[in-house]
C-alpha cells in the first residue's frame, strides 16, 4: 500500500504542469527581470535629472524652459514684466508663467529684482481676473 500511494504521487508530479517546459519558464522569468531591472535604472536616470534640472523629463522641455535653466538675463525680466503689466490677456498669462517659472526653477532666483519692480501690485490685481489661466498663474 505505501509503494503504491508512493507511485501515485511520483506520477501525479510527473504530469503536473506537463504543457509548461521548465527551461522556457526560466528563460521568461530572466528576460522579464532583466526588462524589470532596465525599467527600474531608467526611472532612476529620471529622478536624477528631475533633480537637477527641476523639470520633469529633460526630453520634454521647450525652448522657452531651456532658455529659462540657463539663466533669464535682467532684460528679460523686464520683457516679462512690461507683459505683466499690459492689457492684452494672453501677453499677461505669458509674462506672469514666464515669472513664476523663472522665480520657482533658478538656483539664485531674482525676487528681490522682481519686488523692486513694483509688479506686486498688478499681480494681486489679477488674481481678481475673469481668466482662470492668470488666475492660477
Amino acid at each position: 500500500m505505501l509503494r503504491s500511494t508512493r507511485e501515485r504521487q511520483d506520477g501525479r508530479r510527473r504530469n503536473f504542469k506537463k504543457g509548461i517546459d521548465s527551461s522556457e519558464m526560466r528563460r521568461r522569468r530572466c528576460e522579464m527581470s532583466s526588462i524589470l531591472r532596465k525599467n527600474k535604472r531608467e526611472e532612476e536616470l529620471n529622478m536624477k535629472r528631475r533633480n537637477v534640472f527641476g523639470f520633469g523629463d529633460p526630453a520634454q522641455m521647450t525652448g522657452e524652459d531651456k532658455q529659462l535653466i540657463s539663466g533669464a538675463k535682467d532684460h528679460q525680466l523686464n520683457d516679462f514684466i512690461a507683459q505683466i503689466r499690459s492689457d492684452d490677456a494672453p501677453a499677461v498669462l505669458e509674462g506672469t508663467r514666464s515669472v513664476r517659472k523663472i522665480l520657482s526653477r533658478e538656483d539664485s532666483p531674482p525676487i528681490d529684482e522682481v519686488i523692486a519692480s513694483g509688479v506686486l501690485g498688478r499681480l494681486v490685481q489679477l488674481l481678481d481676473s475673469s481668466v482662470p489661466g492668470i488666475q492660477f498663474e
